[in-house]
């Protein structure tokens, strides 16, 4: 529970400085001069909303791996699958739409994007797991159970972009 408060806080803080500087930046630019506790209040139920959702993210994301690790009978601490699951949300947020973006823009046809994407992905993964020390077989099965998440979600959105396209 105690590292659950951790992460909130890790989490929590620097959007809600971050949340109060936009909003006292774009208050000022709108040319409108609120009261500094109503941008307080904004910006913290702005990172509430935002690190509930990453934080929702993280514990799917842990279940999921918990249930796998459980199915498969893998042998790891929990501390270190904490650790790894945090590395692949921070992943997931940051590293991953700026790989997608040169990807997308190197091969330019949907297939060879989630193909190299998939590559990339693996590599990653796997190079997570021998950062931890994990076994061969533990670390080929992480990563491949983290690339099929992963794909599925572009797949998602890939049928989702032509259906838009579709109504169009």
């Amino acid at each position: 529970m105690f590292k659950i408060l951790i992460l909130f806080a890790v989490l929590f803080i620097p959007l809600a400085i971050g949340s109060y500087w936009f909003v006292t930046f774009m208050s000022k630019k709108e040319g409108e001069e609120e009261k500094s506790y109503v941008r307080a209040i904004v910006a913290c139920g702005l990172s509430l909303i935002i690190t509930v959702v990453i934080m929702l993210f993280i514990f799917a994301f842990f279940g999921s791996v918990t249930i796998a690790k459980s199915l498969l009978g893998f042998q790891i601490d929990a501390n270190t699958l904490f650790y790894i699951i945090l590395i692949v949300v921070a992943y997931a947020f940051i590293l991953d739409d700026i790989i997608s973006v040169i990807v997308k823009y190197l091969f330019r046809t949907s297939l060879f994007t989630l193909a190299a994407m998939a590559i990339i992905r693996f590599i990653l993964f796997y190079m997570i797991g021998i950062f931890f020390d994990l076994s061969q077989q533990t670390n080929s099965i992480l990563a491949i159970v983290l690339l099929i998440l992963f794909l599925a979600m572009d797949i998602y959105e890939v049928r989702d972009k032509k259906k838009k396209e579709e109504q169009r």
